[in-house]
């Protein structure tokens, strides 16, 4: 789990075509461990269920219990003994359920890469992935360790799990060796654990493991222990005190019996007996049951809850220092706004998640007016996004993966009612160009069953503005005059003012020739 000099990768890079060979990449693996981060120790079932009686709390009553029964008082000591089991198989139950889940979790992000090994394309496990090794990465695609591009088109990636910034990086290849000694730098970088959301790229891996910067972050983590909550504090010290009044009514009350004549062994007993008395038996059992209904919440809400005095902890929060609204939000772009053939809309979603047009006050579908519907479906088909769930029960449940921008074109026109596979089937993709920083838009050549040839653009709006010369209005084309040039371009101002990102969408036919 190292990382390599930057001497090293400058070797790979001159030998990279070909990638490692199998026996290179044994012999590194022996050397640098296999490329996973190190995992937290679990304890085992019986040191979680021994945990669950170790608060100062639980220790009263289970020494409660254990003198109502010395005393004959075995109604009462049942009773604090069933509280007490009560209490630790909740929180022993919750632990153990939150383990599977998140085992469940893990096992299903079995992530694989794909490298170059002696000379040729090969998928592996990306645990198997070693410094030196020569990945190959593509829209879809999780980076499986730290590496330094070596070829970079259009290549964006999606790394807010490490910075919290909602928007794709753009990634290119530099030229190592005319760098300085710090050449390596995040521009020509891709970390473990980011999405590729556009583009391509091969990349020669630097670091694996626990010396990624991903591993990093998860060596703090670790590192950081874990700390007893405001509730666990608060509970810890009310065992104190009721061992304090406990211990002085058993004093007192002895003291008092002696003084009066009465038997010294007798006094102790009745004190004793009184002190137990004066414990809260059932308030470790509300605490626990009253956790447990917070962590069937959050778990409704799809955060999983590993120890259960973390969830009072969540409520003590009130205070939430961030240094970019993408750590706060959802991390998802949505469509709201929308200006076609001449006339805005407002893009919303009904009850039942359908988007709908709003144009003046008015309430319209989304497929009525036909430029928007066209606007949509250009959004749909100019991408590249994938939909991991297509059977899923409703659209809302939809997991569309890609870029933050297409998922939200994507998403609009699903909700208008489109049906992505239905697009991708009619209109069949021959010829892309991609988008790059110069060009400024993405272009898709695509054909449909009668043959005819649409070429589909989508960016800038001024890039793709400059390119027309028709305008779609209601159903029909017709010449875009400079009064139609004037007012898109004020209507893109009105929406960049308003803090929207901005693109702009055309259409035309193309000649076989052409092509």
């Amino acid at each position: 789990m190292e990382a390599l000099e930057r001497s090293v990768v400058l070797d790979e890079i001159s030998k990279s075509v070909h990638g490692l060979t199998e026996a290179d990449a044994a012999e590194k693996l022996e050397v640098y461990g296999k490329n996973a981060l190190k995992s937290v120790k679990r304890n085992t079932w019986i040191k979680t269920l021994i945990s669950q009686f170790t608060d100062l709390m639980i220790i009263i009553l289970i020494v409660s219990s254990i003198i109502s029964f010395f005393l004959g008082e075995n109604s009462e000591g049942i009773a604090i003994l069933a509280i007490i089991v009560l209490n630790g198989l909740l929180g022993f139950i919750q632990e153990m359920r939150t383990e599977k889940a998140l085992e469940a979790l893990m096992s299903m992000a079995a992530p694989r890469a794909r490298v170059m090994r002696d000379g040729s394309v090969k998928d592996i496990p990306a645990d198997m992935v070693v410094p030196g090794d020569l990945i190959l990465l593509e829209a879809g695609d999780r980076v499986p360790a730290d590496a330094v591009l070596t070829e970079a088109n259009s290549l964006f990636c999606d790394e807010s799990m490490l910075t919290g910034e909602s928007v794709p990086v753009s990634k290119e290849r530099i030229d190592l060796r005319r760098q300085n000694p710090n050449g390596v730098s995040g521009k020509n970088m891709v970390y473990m654990g980011s999405m590729v959301t556009n583009g391509t790229g091969k990349a020669i891996v630097q670091a694996t493991g626990m010396k990624t910067e991903m591993g990093r972050i998860a060596g703090m983590i670790e590192t950081a222990g874990v700390q007893e909550t405001p509730l666990q504090k608060k509970l810890e010290r009310l065992g104190e005190i009721i061992v304090t009044i406990c211990l002085i009514i058993c004093a007192v009350v002895s003291i008092m019996g002696v003084l009066r004549g009465e038997p010294l062994v007798q006094m102790l007993l009745s004190g004793i007996s009184l002190a137990v008395a004066a414990v809260p038996e059932g308030l470790p059992a509300v605490v626990t049951i009253a956790l447990a209904i917070g962590v069937r919440r959050m778990v409704q809400r799809n955060a999983l809850i590993r120890r259960l005095p973390a969830v009072e902890t969540l409520g003590c929060a009130t205070v939430i220092c961030s240094d970019k609204t993408g750590t706060l939000t959802e991390n998802r772009m949505t469509v709201v706004s929308a200006y076609a053939g001449r006339n805005s809309y407002t893009l919303e979603k009904n009850a039942s998640g359908r988007l709908r047009a709003i144009n003046k006050g008015r309430e319209m579908d989304p497929d009525r007016p036909f430029p928007l519907k066209l606007l949509l479906k250009i959004g749909m088909i100019c991408g590249n996004t994938r939909i991991i769930n297509p059977g899923a029960e409703n659209i809302n449940s939809l997991d569309i993966e890609g870029d933050p921008t297409e998922v939200a074109l994507v998403r609009a026109a699903i909700d208008s009612g489109l049906d992505k596979r239905s697009v991708d089937s009619y209109y069949r993709r021959i010829r892309e160009i991609p988008f790059n920083s110069d060009r400024k838009m993405m272009s898709v050549v695509c054909r449909i069953p009668t043959g005819e040839l649409f070429l589909f653009s989508k960016g800038a709006p001024e890039v793709i503005l400059e390119k027309c010369s028709r305008i779609l209005i209601g159903e029909h084309e017709r010449e875009m005059s400079p009064e139609d040039r004037k007012a898109i371009m004020e209507k893109c101002r009105s929406m960049t003012s308003e803090a929207l990102r901005v693109m702009g969408f055309a259409y035309r036919t193309v000649e076989r020739s052409r092509l």
